[in-house]
């Protein structure tokens, strides 16, 4: 699907999970002479192409750390690098304070930035039904693919998404 769409596809430390595939990539685009990286994981469906651009220019590409937390603070929802691996990297469910922290052991001050689209990763039942609140008109694909699957008629927590959203 990637390729079909004109993406590059690198498949360095892409068994090894999120980190290793992170890292694979930061390699890779490092011995090229990338200045920076930007990542993100795959389940933030709100995010927008303007959230992207803010972070991208924000990001200080000659030495910064540029980090979107998630809804919760506690995962990394967007991190942008330069150099690629001038802070190492560790992702999962309690990311984004020690990532702060690294950063500035690596003397990076880390900038933080707060955007809804990124924030809203869907790890949860309970960030299913946000997303679903968050996202009324079912503009995402996640949420139509949801409704599609029949989650709030198949889950009893499930949060109508008609009322007072």
């Amino acid at each position: 699907l990637a390729r079909r769409n004109g993406c590059r596809v690198i498949e360095e430390g892409a068994h090894d999970g999120h980190t290793g595939a992170v890292d694979g990539g930061r390699r890779v685009l490092a011995r090229e002479g990338a200045v920076g990286i930007l990542t993100m994981p795959g389940d933030i469906p709100l995010v927008t192409a303007t959230e992207i651009g803010e972070v991208v220019a924000a990001h200080d590409l000659a030495g910064g750390f540029t980090i979107v937390p998630a809804h919760d603070r506690q995962g990394s929802n967007a991190v942008a690098c330069s150099p690629p691996e001038a802070v190492p990297l560790s992702f999962g469910s309690d990311s984004f304070y020690p990532h702060l922290e690294v950063a500035r052991g690596v003397g990076i001050e880390p900038r933080v930035l707060e955007f809804a689209g990124i924030a809203s990763d869907v790890d949860t039942a309970e960030d299913v039904d946000r997303l679903l609140r968050h996202d009324p008109g079912r503009r995402s694909r996640a949420a139509r693919l949801l409704e599609d699957m029949e989650w709030t008629a198949r889950c009893p927590a499930a949060v109508d998404a008609g009322a007072g959203a």
